[in-house]
């Protein structure tokens, strides 16, 4: 049964069917390279991006992502719908602000160097100092709903990693940096050596507020039908 959708709505609002427009309330469209339109979760065409190449990217100018960085630092909560690639021996970086020695954040999926299926989350609050924290065995090739969590706990950040609405990983990062350089991406690192091919996503969503495990699962069992 889908839940009754809630009343808050997105700061960044990409749903990806046939079109990269945001309709948040930021207003902020990215510049598309390389994503192309795929069939969606419920078998729609058209309503899902695919990043399937190297360089495949969403990007929006550095402002913007220190904007997000700074929403992050007080509450934020990034949700989207995807249906990852198999990662073997891979390192594939999903939405990130991070070029050499301008890194602010970056979630990752990778199954390499001891991570196996994972979901990686990182922040850095001098853009080159990395702040890690992941979880194994998350990963495989069905379509599900992700949501991260950031909240100011005075000294860093208090995270946690929804999978389907369940919570996953609770843990702690540093300040993300407030003041980078690098373009905000969904799909390749800037500086082009991690790279964007993790396969299909939808309803990628930005909130400026630490969403509830209920509004959570409201969003989950939406499943990207209802439009907000």
């Amino acid at each position: 049964m889908i839940g009754k959708s809630f009343v808050k709505k997105p700061y960044m609002n990409l749903r990806l069917n046939n079109t990269v427009t945001d309709t948040g309330t930021g207003v902020n469209t990215p510049t598309n390279s390389g994503v192309t339109f795929t069939t969606d979760q419920f078998g729609r065409s058209n309503m899902a991006g695919n990043w399937d190449a190297t360089s495949d990217r969403l990007s929006w100018a550095s402002s913007v992502g220190n904007t997000i960085a700074t929403k992050m630092n007080d509450e934020l909560t990034i949700f989207f719908i995807s249906k990852f690639i198999n990662i073997d021996t891979l390192l594939r970086r999903v939405f990130n602000q991070d070029n050499a020695n301008q890194t602010s954040f970056a979630l990752t999926i990778a199954d390499l160097a001891g991570f196996i299926d994972g979901f990686i989350l990182l922040t850095s609050n001098d853009g080159n100092t990395l702040d890690v924290i992941s979880i194994n065995n998350q990963i495989d090739t069905n379509w599900n709903s992700w949501a991260v969590k950031y909240s100011d706990n005075t000294t860093g950040l208090d995270v946690n990693l929804y999978k389907n609405s369940s919570n996953v990983l609770s843990s702690n990062l540093v300040y993300a940096k407030e003041n980078s350089s690098a373009e905000m991406r969904l799909g390749a690192r800037a500086n082009g050596n991690i790279d964007g091919a993790f396969g299909d996503l939808n309803n990628f969503r930005i909130y400026d507020v630490a969403l509830s495990d209920g509004q959570l699962k409201i969003l989950n069992n939406e499943k990207g039908r209802i439009t907000i």
